[in-house]
């Protein structure tokens, strides 16, 4: 896997995140995805804090190539992540696709991770790793005051601790790790040159700038006056 990403010189945290996040290629769990709170369509659409804009929303995604047709009716929270904001949204014709955002409170480099998140969607169109199709991103921060994008809604878990109970059958289990590793062996195959993605990251000593980064992140907490008020 190291010498796969040097390869291709795209940063291997946010190709596998993207990767495995969303649904393994052929694993299809007991039960559908958990979700944590759902409105009705005779209800107001819940804002959720303030963590959606549904007047920006509703004009963007008029104005944008998505399923369906009509304005928003329903919404959903996804459960499962562990920083970002993941949202199910249904049109009126009853077509869904998911909203990722950035967290309530922002990094300095949040807006921008959302871009390059969306890019890495964009190009592992047409290859074998599994994934959400991407549907479209926006950078306008007039839209909900951050930048978010949109793709496919999928089916599926995310493992991201233990798995529930009701996924411990062992055939499940059995499935899981080996399906994991197919998938980072066909994200580690993926040309990124060829997808455009050679300017994405640099290809040489990942593991350090890991760490200085988290170093960073750590020493930014008290920047963060929000976050230690709320």
């Amino acid at each position: 896997a190291d010498r796969a990403r040097r390869r291709n010189g795209v940063e291997h945290t946010q190709l596998l995140h993207t990767a495995i996040l969303t649904h393994m290629s052929g694993l299809t769990p007991p039960e559908p995805l958990t979700r944590l709170r759902s409105v009705a369509t005779t209800e107001p659409l819940h804002d959720f804090d303030g963590l959606l804009d549904w007047a920006g929303l509703h004009a963007w995604i008029a104005e944008n190539d998505l399923p369906g047709s009509g304005p928003v009716v329903a919404v959903e929270q996804l459960a499962g992540g562990s920083q970002n904001n993941v949202f199910a949204l249904t049109r009126a014709d009853g077509a869904a696709f998911v909203l990722r955002r950035p967290p309530r409170h922002l990094r300095a480099n949040s807006n921008a991770t959302m871009l390059r998140e969306a890019r890495v969607l964009a190009a592992l169109a047409d290859t074998e790793v599994p994934h959400p199709k991407f549907l479209a991103a926006c950078d306008d921060l007039e839209v909900i005051g951050v930048n978010f994008y949109c793709m496919a809604l999928v089916a599926g878990s995310v493992p991201m601790a233990s798995l529930p109970q009701r996924w411990m059958a062992d055939d499940f289990r059995l499935r899981l790790g080996p399906v994991m590793v197919d998938a980072i062996a066909k994200l580690g195959a993926v040309d990124a040159t060829a997808k455009g993605l050679d300017d994405f990251g640099k290809a040489d000593n990942w593991l350090a700038r890991q760490v200085a980064r988290w170093r960073d992140q750590l020493d930014g907490k008290p920047l963060q006056l929000e976050y230690a008020t709320t």
